[in-house]
């Protein structure tokens, strides 16, 4: 019994114990939070017992005040949140600042200074740029230069820490030096008879909580008037701009923008973007047939890129703010195509982890401020290979354009409040730099400054698009459905921008195909995969928050049975033969005189003749093989093919949906065909080019040759497939053949082969019509 009682006691003051520990720590904090409030509350009651005859200095005073800090916050603002950026500058010592920050005085080498002129007198430092020479004689290396708020502000790496007071230091101690100019020694209140002494040290201190900034002044004052002496101490006055919430605002969008080096993507996507063989901006990477090599002037090429560069840059959005909103029409317009519209909209888009709707933030690069640009030395840029083909190309020369752009800008970012100071807002500016090397986005630490032959780098894209913490829409419904009007299901979805993020499968609910969810914040498109149907794209736009729905309709394959038949193209000749001649009763069409056989010993008029009455089947050896490419009614359409062999009179099967192809028939005959050792004129034309036909000039026996296939024409023709595929039948493909199996060996020649030429440039425009699949419908 008794064991069990002492534990009982021991409980009971452990309990008792941790009880007094919490009530003591509750005490303490509740004294601290009741300390800073009595503070307040002390200045706030010794400013209302002033007297009324001392009201007006103590007016004046805190109107100075007010002005003197609104002007120390502005002009802190206005550089990036500092007051001095050099050692000769007055604020330098009197702030506090222990480093000097590099300024380009001149402002013709922005990007190799702390600081870059954005007009005269006007400076703005970076908050994160390369700080090593731009020709990489130094390596790579970043610096950042990130003031801090105030002491509560969590320091990050890019954060200034010692060398850089904090803002509120900055403040204090710029208000402490402006504010007897300000005050003038009260010589005002002199002129109607009052004497104000100071007798004591003036201590100004600067809170910045979460609505205002506070400004407190401790200011010791006798104050002799007619009316008796009184005195004064505490002074107060409290600037209306929220400048903790927009300092972590801007903070997270420099972040985003410093870990993401978004601004350097914009520069890669600018000079690869705008980069061609036949533009102002040489590509990057390229190859063409030629033996001229193309050029273009540094200097002229520097300027272009300043004018897209200013066009870019000022594209670039943060998401949630003020102005973010695109016009997605115009955005079309201007790309072109909806999913490289997508692709940029979602790479110029800043995407915060705050969002603020009252704030507007804008992006700066003016065409006055000098970029760095280092292509080739020289200052002409043009191929970095040459050469000629090989074998049967040789007599072509080629070109290759392997191109490492170096380029460096300074960027300006201003965010600004525009309630402010009772509407007359308020922006805090801050300095990027945009960096590429070699055509590629650098790194820290990155040893290679430079190299002259590069393999084209991998496309990059937003790397954080595809996150889940990214899918910020309203709630969306996508409807899939085929082209036969029945549900899709387990369709693939997924949401193309500047990357492709795959989202999930639709499942079916209440007969429908349906995938419900969030998407990414963007323009771009929704793509839909499924193996039974034809891969579709469609143009979607989601926004913050906003839900939507859309119904897809995709095109179902079919694996259509095919089969293939041929107008012949026969030749004739006046030889006689031991041999009888062939299809002496058909019904003749058209007859292409040719006339490149002429033999003295032997003369003989060769002719090649089109039937276009009659379909033949084809022979066991011939094999018919048909490309089908699926033509695009606009950038949006993927890319399709399918392929089909049919071999003699046999069938195949090709897998279609519903849309124009282009197609093209290849008819080959494999079994092995001689051609014999013929003796023929070589003859020559006006422009002494040697050409079949004419007066002979010379005679020549040209080899014959052993053929293992034998190819009997080769046609394109275009057409329209509809919902008739999806019936039951075979799709009979038409094509005309040059019948040369048919040719007797005696009457066979080499030139024969150019009778096929004639087949698509005059046959198959005259008989379009007759070439054009037919469906043979199957009747039960």
């Amino acid at each position: 019994m008794y064991p069990e009682k002492k534990r009982a006691q021991v409980t009971f003051f452990i309990v008792l114990g941790i009880i007094l520990l919490i009530i003591l720590g509750l005490f303490f904090y509740f004294r601290g939070q009741q300390t800073t409030e009595a503070v307040e509350a002390q200045v706030q009651q010794a400013m209302r017992e002033v007297p009324v005859v001392v009201q007006p200095v103590k007016n004046y005073v805190e109107q100075c005040l007010q002005t003197v800090g609104r002007e120390g916050l502005e002009k802190l603002a206005f550089h990036g949140g500092f007051l001095a950026l050099t050692a000769d500058d007055p604020e330098f010592v009197r702030a506090g600042f222990f480093q000097s920050l590099e300024v380009d005085i001149t402002g013709l080498r922005p990007t190799e200074a702390d600081a870059f002129k954005v007009r005269e007198g006007w400076f703005v430092p970076y908050w994160h740029h390369l700080s090593t020479k731009n020709d990489g004689s130094e390596g790579v290396a970043f610096s950042s230069h990130v003031p801090l708020l105030d002491m509560q502000t969590d320091a990050k790496e890019f954060h200034s820490r010692s060398a850089f007071p904090s803002i509120q230091r900055q403040m204090e101690a710029y208000v402490a030096a402006k504010l007897p100019d300000c005050l003038n020694n009260f010589t005002l209140f002199e002129q109607q008879g009052m004497d104000i002494e100071i007798t004591g040290e003036p201590h100004v201190s600067v809170s910045i909580p979460r609505k205002g900034v506070v400004l407190l002044l401790t200011l010791p004052l006798r104050i002799k008037a007619e009316e008796g002496t009184q005195n004064l101490n505490q002074f107060r006055t409290e600037l209306d701009v929220n400048l903790r919430d927009l300092y972590e605002y801007v903070l997270d969008i420099f972040e985003v923008m410093y870990r993401s080096q978004s601004m350097d993507q914009v520069v890669r996507n600018v000079v690869s973007g705008y980069g061609s063989l036949e533009g102002d901006i040489p590509p990057m990477y390229a190859d063409e047939i030629g033996f001229a090599p193309r050029m273009w002037v540094q200097s002229s090429v520097e300027e272009k890129l300043k004018e897209l560069f200013e066009a870019n840059i000022k594209k670039l959005r943060v998401m949630g703010s003020l102005g973010e909103e695109y016009d997605s029409n115009q955005i079309f317009q201007e790309f072109g195509d909806l999913i490289r519209a997508g692709q940029l909209t979602n790479l110029y888009t800043i995407r915060p982890t705050l969002i603020r709707s009252g704030y507007d933030v804008s992006f700066t690069y003016s065409q006055d401020w000098p970029l760095y640009l280092f292509v080739a030395p020289g200052g002409v840029i043009s191929s970095t290979d040459s050469g000629v083909g090989i074998g049967l190309l040789s007599f072509l020369g080629f070109q290759r354009y392997q191109l490492p752009f170096d380029v460096s800008l300074p960027v300006l970012v201003e965010v600004t409040d525009p309630t402010a100071f009772r509407g007359e807002g308020f922006t805090l500016f801050f300095g990027m730099e945009g960096n590429m090397r070699n055509n590629e986005i650098i790194q820290e630490g990155q040893e290679e400054a430079r190299s002259r032959i590069r393999l084209p780098p991998s496309d990059t894209g937003e790397v954080h698009l595809c996150d889940m913490d990214q899918r910020n829409s309203g709630d969306i419904t996508i409807e899939v459905v085929g082209s036969d009007g029945r549900p899709v299901d387990n369709a693939a979805i997924s949401f193309i921008s500047s990357t492709k993020c795959p989202i999930a499968n639709t499942k079916i609910e209440n007969r429908k195909s349906i995938f419900a969810g969030k998407l990414p914040i963007g323009i771009g498109g929704i793509e839909v995969n499924h193996p039974d149907y034809l891969t579709t794209k469609v143009p979607f736009t989601t926004k913050l928050h906003e839900p939507d729905s859309t119904k897809i309709i995709v095109p179902k394959f079919v694996d259509t049975v095919v089969s293939a038949k041929k107008y012949l193209l026969k030749k004739r000749s006046n030889i006689p033969l031991d041999i009888d001649d062939y299809d002496k009763d058909e019904d003749l069409d058209e007859v292409f005189d040719i006339n490149y056989i002429r033999n003295p010993v032997f003369p003989a008029e060769q002719q090649w003749i089109f039937n276009r009455a009659s379909l033949h089947e084809l022979r066991p050896q011939e094999r018919l093989i048909i490309n089908a490419e699926r033509m695009k009614d606009s950038a949006l359409d993927p890319d399709y093919q399918t392929l089909a062999i049919i071999q003699g009179d046999g069938k195949a099967n090709m897998r279609l949906v519903p849309g124009t192809y282009k197609l093209t028939m290849t008819l080959m005959y494999n079994a092995p065909y001689t051609i014999p050792t013929c003796h023929e004129c070589i003859c020559k034309s006006v422009d002494d080019t040697f050409l079949i036909g004419g007066d002979c000039e010379r005679w020549s026996d040209l080899e014959g040759k052993e053929l293992d296939t034998v190819a009997e024409s080769s046609i394109v023709i275009q057409h329209t497939f509809g919902d008739e595929i999806y019936e039951d039948g075979t799709i009979m493909f038409r094509t005309i053949a040059a019948d040369f199996p048919g040719v007797p060996e005696q009457r066979r020649m080499l030139k024969d082969m150019g009778i096929i030429d004639h087949i698509q440039k005059r046959l198959v425009p005259q008989h379009a019509e007759k070439l054009k699949p037919k469906l043979i419908r199957q009747f039960i």
